[in-house]
């Protein structure tokens, strides 16, 4: 079973409140726990915290575990998103065009810099099938970064202003 709990306290304590949450949750205020999270519990699959609904904002994963103190992230998670599967063998399959259309290349690993797998400046799509990535708008995994995990998939970079920024990318590891 998969359960990311969030205690308003450190050390697991919830004196004003805390929340289990089982599935992937785009916004936080739905639990009424927007911004309140100062410690964690993370059961089965790794978990990626945000510090803005709908998985935007700073990120980082979470495995399994207790963490009593979070101090990058204290009060600031915004949205909770489950990495089904967990983190080994990544995979994700990159297109040319939207809607999955167009040349597409499928990686297993980092890719400090995309043009080496003859797309640069071409990517306009992708679906994750296994595994979390971090997708980034520069070489050697700089610039803006984006957070995407098996199911996740994005018809159409225009959208999200991405649209042939995708310049690196790698899988989240342990």
């Amino acid at each position: 079973m998969n359960r990311i709990e969030l205690f308003d306290d450190p050390n697991f304590k919830g004196i004003n409140g805390a929340i289990s949450v089982r599935e992937s949750t785009p916004d936080l205020t739905v639990h009424s726990f927007m911004n309140r999270a100062s410690s964690m519990r993370v059961t089965g699959d790794p978990w990626i915290v945000f510090t803005e609904i709908n998985y935007g904002g700073d990120f980082e994963m979470y495995e399994e575990g207790k963490h009593a103190v979070i101090p990058e992230f204290h009060n600031k998670i915004a949205s909770v998103k489950v990495i089904r599967g967990g983190l080994s063998t990544p995979k994700i399959n990159l297109y040319v065009d939207k809607d999955y259309k167009g040349a597409m290349t499928t990686l297993l690993d980092a890719q400090p810099i995309i043009s080496s797998s003859g797309m640069d400046n071409k990517i306009s799509s992708h679906k994750v099938e296994s595994g979390a990535w971090i997708l980034y708008d520069k070489e050697h995994y700089q610039g803006n970064m984006m957070a995407a995990v098996a199911g996740d998939s994005v018809p159409n970079y225009a959208t999200i202003q991405w649209d042939d920024k995708l310049k690196s990318l790698k899988p989240f590891t342990s």
